[in-house]
């Protein structure tokens, strides 16, 4: 984790729809002027495209059923994991690119399913930002998970997932449904051991769930539309999530846990931009506080009257409230202290006559006694006031 050099990584399977939420990102950084350092899963595989398929025969030749992708034999997990850890001391790094398909390989004069050169990470970028299979991995030689300060999970219900890559892999790619399938298979040890534990790590898990029939998805024609999905949302840690906000601003949405949010499959983008916009402006404006230095500690501080404590321990890379805190606080806080602190923005200061159009409390002067009832019309002074509901504003100096 680094304040100065933060990393947001999303983790997903192959045809899980990772790529969805990397679009969603790429618009939040275009829009909010983020300098994002891409780094693709696929370019820390191991192996190349044919090396690969040579390996593979030469794995069924030996025995071995359960050759895949999803495995540490065929990743680059401690080049990953070094990258995560330079970038967020010195914002620098090893990287390189895997070339898809023709058109992507066509800039550098190289065949489809090849790596490029190894190159440095841009200098003076604003956030690194990796997409792809092991975003969150954790083995006993590597910890992943432990660099980046928003992880994402994305991952359908496991048939969706098959429908998915069964659509993909044919049609795009050409395969047959028994190539496939066989994929499938041969990569299940591998997914159980290395996928599917990465998302007890992650802050945010995005779970698309179809509402049509997909019990066998070896036979579907078509994947299951947006329309016809819901999109469970679940936050790891919800302190500093405003879900009332979410219900709101998204229709037909609501909660399943406290910790859990769904929406209409259609409504996932747009989801997406009202959780992860608030992420990177944080991220943002601790990139500009934070002292030149890494891994900021944990934070412990007490929470507003009454409520005990609050934001307990809470990892730095978690979302901060309104207010800030100090991070050594030399003495307990008063409680008027406190209350000043958790207040709501206070109101414009002003002289003369002004309305009062608010129902929420403003920071409370020593002597205030009044709260501003929704459409009230009454001399403004310069005190800070509002502590309880009443008809009428009854002003204090």
């Amino acid at each position: 984790m680094s304040a100065r050099h933060p990393i947001i990584a999303i983790t997903g399977s192959s045809g899980a729809g990772t790529t969805s939420v990397t679009r969603t990102f790429e618009n939040i950084f275009r829009r909010e002027g983020v300098n994002a350092a891409v780094i693709e899963g696929d370019s820390f595989h191991r192996h190349d495209r044919a090396e690969m398929k040579l390996r593979l025969v030469e794995a069924e030749k030996a025995g071995n059923k359960n050759f895949s992708h999803f495995g540490p034999e065929n990743n680059l997990f401690p080049e990953l994991e070094a990258l995560f850890r330079d970038y967020a001391t010195t914002g620098s790094g090893r990287r390189r690119k895997y070339l898809h398909d023709t058109e992507e390989a066509a800039p550098y004069k190289q065949s489809p399913g090849t790596f490029t050169p190894w190159e440095d990470v841009p200098a003076n970028t604003d956030l690194l930002f990796y997409e792809g299979l092991h975003g969150a991995v954790v083995t006993p030689e590597v910890n992943i998970a432990q660099h980046p300060d928003l992880l994402v999970g994305v991952v359908p219900v496991i048939n969706l997932e098959w429908i998915q890559k069964l659509y993909r892999d044919k049609k795009q790619r050409g395969y047959s449904t028994e190539a496939v399938t066989d994929t499938i298979l041969r990569r299940m040890p591998d997914y159980v051991n290395y996928i599917c534990p990465q998302f007890n790590h992650t802050h945010v898990n995005f779970q698309r769930v179809p509402m049509v029939d997909t019990s066998n998805p070896f036979i579907a024609r078509d994947i299951p539309s947006a329309d016809e999905s819901m999109v469970v949302i679940r936050f790891a840690n919800p302190k500093g999530i405003d879900f009332q906000y979410l219900l709101n601003m998204i229709n037909d949405s609501f909660m399943s846990r406290a910790n859990t949010i769904v929406v209409p499959g259609g409504k996932m983008e747009l989801a997406m931009q009202l959780i992860f916009t608030p992420f990177v402006w944080r991220m943002m404006d601790r990139q500009k506080k934070a002292p030149d230095q890494a891994n900021l500690p944990t934070e412990r501080h007490p929470g507003p009257p009454g409520k005990g404590t609050h934001l307990a321990d809470r990892p730095t890379r978690w979302p901060r409230p309104s207010v800030s805190w100090p991070s050594t606080p030399s003495k307990k806080p008063s409680p008027a202290t406190l209350a000043r602190r958790w207040a709501w923005p206070t109101l414009p200061r002003c002289c003369g006559t002004g309305t009062s159009s608010t129902t929420r409390p403003t920071r409370c002067g020593p002597t205030a006694t009044a709260l501003c009832c929704p459409t009230a019309t009454a001399p403004c002074c310069c005190m800070r006031c509002c502590t309880s509901r009443a008809t009428t504003c009854r002003w204090t100096s």
